[in-house]
């Protein structure tokens, strides 16, 4: 009887989840909403249950393995022409407004309407008409365009790099130039190789950090990731799903953040569905060179950050059990590169190398820390007394609906009937991914972990299963207002979500006032910690981020963070400083380390009260002293 039982689980395995996805969805719901625990949690819960239940209603509809992702013309050849010419109509009228924009620091609401707008028509494309190689390339190149659209304005727009770890990297970058090799004693010593490329550019082209690493690092991670995306898409399914997989992770959110804050978990997270996609083709075409590169890979991974490397190494150990599992359950006599040899191998050379870099195996330990410790994000804090609960939805709905929506995807992949090996042996993977982040945010151990770096890797391998659920949905349902209507209206919507969402951009604040901060500097703030710095002798009190400038800009004096001053705001202990108080923290939200806050008063009247004169202003900066304290001009 309990053979009986679970030979039939295992025939509708992807039925089984789904009723275990509606349980779980319907828990975490609950216990979320009775524990008072974030709002925006309890709507991921519901759109999750929801994902499911969809699942089991297009379950019913599903005939044959095959049907859902065959491709069929439903439009005629005119059609594609006039799709092409509003795209390329749309991509000039952004031109044009990033450079009439009318704020110089913000790009205006409308392109990012726009770029909604584009990602639908390549959508529609996709969805309606059938693929050709020629039509391949040039769908690709114009996902590539929106991506490096959403990723170079951004970074353009600023004098600076945006971010802030960036800073550090750029300092070693720079000594690195000056001395000619890589210096010993910094952090990334020993993982240097996103700094080498940067170096090279910087050195071949004759630019200067920012531009070498947005032509070197941020290209890289479009024009390689995305392309990988979709072969790995076809691999498992076809050139449908690869290509609605590449445009919609090149509008994901934490994807376009790594984009333009361009540091070594951007080239990691850059080679690991390049390394996944070589090897699951070993055993296809050319094995010794596939074979060959996807080793020389991993080695370049292990050389650029730690955590990147980790997470190959989780997935490559969850591809290797997906493997056996649909082996052992399927009763199938396969071979496939991604085996648990792969990963043990990678994971022997990861720590190999760790325990070297740290110089004594007693420190591996530490290493080990530092490899979830380093490099944070900085990613966007949510203040439940500051920020109003619709703003906090919005800033989360554009990730909510990417990840559970792909549920639907997941599941049609781990199916016996309508799945395969690999589109089994990649689900098992990303449910584990998907898996640690999800339970870690929701017990609030995230901090553990550092969950936040781990959403964009999981929005990389989860493109795949949404690929995959939008056209499942636009294939199963027969109803023309859903085929033809609801689903290009749903990519506008998760698009515009995205790219609006305070991860996505730097500078437009018009959704979420009280959560977005702007990391990154303005002409003129860097002109006035410059002419401060040349005619006070006085320690400078500003801002944690203010404070990263001193990185790159050389100071005649020490600029230290205020933070607890400006929280508290009590400047007693801070008399003997001279005070820059941007404008932008007090209109705006800013970061205090991983933190984004937002003053509840105006600092510089504070100051006044507090006994403290101005002797400085130029519009976005002003300078504070004690009236006691002595002027030191040079």
């Amino acid at each position: 009887m309990f053979n009986n039982q679970l030979s039939k689980a295992i025939e509708e395995l992807d039925k089984v989840l789904a009723f275990l996805g509606l349980l779980i969805s319907l828990f975490i719901t609950i216990w979320l909403g009775v524990t008072g625990r974030q709002f925006t949690w309890v709507v991921g819960g519901s759109l999750a249950f929801i994902a499911c239940l969809v699942y089991l209603l297009l379950r019913k509809r599903l005939s044959s393995p095959a049907a859902p992702f065959l491709a069929r013309t439903e439009v005629n050849s005119k059609f594609y022409m006039v799709l092409n010419i509003l795209f390329f109509t749309l991509l000039s009228c952004n031109i044009i407004l990033l450079y009439l924009r009318p704020e110089l620091y913000v790009r205006p609401l409308s392109y990012f309407i726009i770029t909604a707008l584009m990602v639908t028509l390549i959508g529609i494309e996709i969805l309606f008409l059938p693929c050709t190689n020629s039509r391949i390339y040039l769908t690709l190149f114009k996902i590539i365009l929106v991506s490096l659209s959403l990723v170079y304005s951004q970074i353009l727009i600023f004098p600076s790099v945006v971010g802030t770890d960036p800073w550090s990297h750029q300092l070693f970058v720079n000594e690195i130039l000056s001395a000619g090799h890589i210096p010993e004693g910094w952090a990334y010593s020993k993982l240097p190789v996103m700094h080498l490329i940067s170096t090279a550019t910087c050195l071949i082209t004759g630019l200067d950090y920012k531009l070498a690493t947005m032509l070197s690092i941020g290209l890289l991670n479009v024009v390689c990731t995305i392309p990988f995306i979709f072969l790995l898409g076809r691999l498992i399914w076809n050139d449908k799903v690869g290509l609605l997989a590449a445009l919609l992770l090149g509008v994901a959110n934490h994807y376009i953040q790594m984009g333009y804050w361009s540091i070594p978990n951007t080239l990691g997270l850059t080679l690991i569905p390049l390394i996944i996609y070589l090897l699951l083709k070993v055993k296809k075409g050319k094995p010794t060179t596939n074979t060959c590169l996807s080793l020389l890979m991993m080695a370049i991974l292990i050389l650029t950050h730690t955590l990147t490397s980790m997470y190959l190494a989780i997935l490559l150990f969850a591809f290797g059990a997906g493997f056996h599992i649909y082996r052992r359950i399927y009763r199938r006599k396969l071979t496939i590169a991604l085996s648990l040899n792969t990963a043990i191998t990678f994971t022997v050379g990861m720590f190999a190398w760790w325990i070297y870099a740290s110089g004594f195996i007693v420190d591996f330990a530490h290493i080990i820390r530092w490899a979830f410790e380093k490099e944070s994000m900085a990613p966007v804090t949510l203040v439940a007394t500051q920020a109003p609960l619709p703003e906090q939805l919005f800033s989360y709905l554009g990730m909510l609906l990417f990840f559970t929506t792909s549920f639907i995807g997941i599941l049609y992949m781990v199916s016996k009937k309508f799945g395969n090996l690999y589109s089994f042996v990649v689900a098992i993977g990303v449910i584990v991914l998907f898996g640690i982040w999800a339970s870690a945010t929701l017990t609030g151990t995230s901090d553990l972990i550092l969950a936040h770096r781990w959403i964009s890797l999981n929005q990389v391998m989860l493109a795949i299963p949404l690929g995959s659920a939008v056209l499942l949905i636009h294939k199963v349902v027969k109803h023309k207002l859903i085929g033809s209507f609801l689903l290009p209206i749903f990519i506008l919507l998760l698009a515009f979500f995205m790219v609006i969402t305070p991860q996505a951009n730097q500078d437009n604040r018009t959704f979420c006032p009280n959560i977005a901060d702007r990391s990154a500097f303005t002409h003129s703030e860097i002109q006035a910690v410059q002419t401060i710095s040349n005619t006070c002798g006085k320690t400078i009190g500003t801002d944690w981020y203010y404070c990263i400038i001193s990185c790159i800009v050389p100071l005649d004096t020490e600029i230290t963070p205020i933070s607890k001053a400006l929280l508290d705001g009590d400047f007693s202990h801070c008399q003997d400083m001279l005070i820059l108080v941007r404008e932008e923290i007090v209109k705006h939200p800013f970061l205090v380390g991983g933190t984004v806050v937002k003053l509840n008063y105006d600092p510089c009247l504070a100051l006044g009260k507090q006994g403290f004169s101005c002797i400085y202003s130029c519009g976005s900066v002003k300078g504070f002293i004690n009236p006691e304290g002595e002027m030191i001009a040079r």
